[in-house]
């Protein structure tokens, strides 16, 4: 984007269509993300099973249910789509599962 001739750049508003936000962890050893195998995330999917997340409230607003649920992919890295007319941007209680997940791995490690 380019400046006008007032030397300011031009507010341009959202546009209708789709995007990918990405919450991720980084850690010093492992860098960007941590790639599970599905052994590992079979592991903690069974010590997840018949648990609740610790804010069960946030839990049951951003997933349905304030039980954990099996992990099928690792969540140190999360794709979340979004566009103006359906979906809702990542917010607090996205991140709040996503990083007791991300515990529950180191826990289990």
């Amino acid at each position: 984007m380019g400046l006008g001739s007032d030397g300011k750049t031009v507010l341009v508003p959202k546009d209708d269509g789709q995007g990918v936000m990405i919450s991720a962890c980084q850690h010093h050893e492992f860098s960007f993300g941590l790639g599970l195998i599905d052994q590992q995330l079979g592991e903690v999917s069974k010590e997840h099973e018949g648990k609740l997340y610790s804010d069960t409230q946030v839990a049951t607003n951003k997933t349905g249910s304030a039980m954990k649920k099996q992990l099928t992919k690792s969540p140190y890295v999360l794709e979340f789509k979004y566009s103006c007319k359906n979906e809702e941007y990542w917010c607090y209680g996205h991140m709040v599962c996503q990083l007791e997940d991300c515990t529950d791995v180191l826990l289990q490690a």
